[in-house]
């Protein structure tokens, strides 16, 4: 449990999925209201950010605000359990994100996702790996 990685979703059941699935894989620290706040205290290794339907603009902005703020910024990573996103590869782009998860949280996309963060190329994950 080398890495400490911080989670951001809205939704209560994907921040729980996400908690539970990454347990034996890190030490994870929830968002909590103040995501930027929890991030300067922390400073974790890792940020997932759980994009939904309703509000992903808002929830890529936000990575986009965590993969930039400070001077060290952490290994950025996409979740998509819904698959809202059209194209994930452009999302993480714009979210100066390192990698996506599309479809189901479970703790080996997460070990995949986690792998494929520290590539230099952006990395998509998921159903149909676009």
């Amino acid at each position: 449990m080398s890495r400490t990685v911080m989670v951001h979703a809205a939704a209560a059941h994907v921040r729980l999925q996400l908690v539970d699935s990454l347990r034996d894989l890190a030490q994870v620290v929830p968002a909590g209201p103040d995501p930027l706040r929890t991030l300067r205290a922390v400073r974790p290794d890792v940020v997932l950010v759980a994009v939904r339907r309703r509000d992903r603009r808002q929830g890529l902005a936000l990575a986009r605000s965590m993969k930039t703020d400070g001077r060290q910024p952490p290994l950025l990573g996409l979740i998509d359990p819904g698959g809202v996103l059209s194209d994930p590869l452009s999302a993480c782009q714009r979210a100066q994100a390192d990698g996506c998860l599309v479809g189901s949280v479970d703790s080996a996309g997460l070990s995949a996702l986690l792998r494929g963060l520290s590539d230099p190329e952006v990395v998509v994950l998921g159903e149909q790996d676009r």
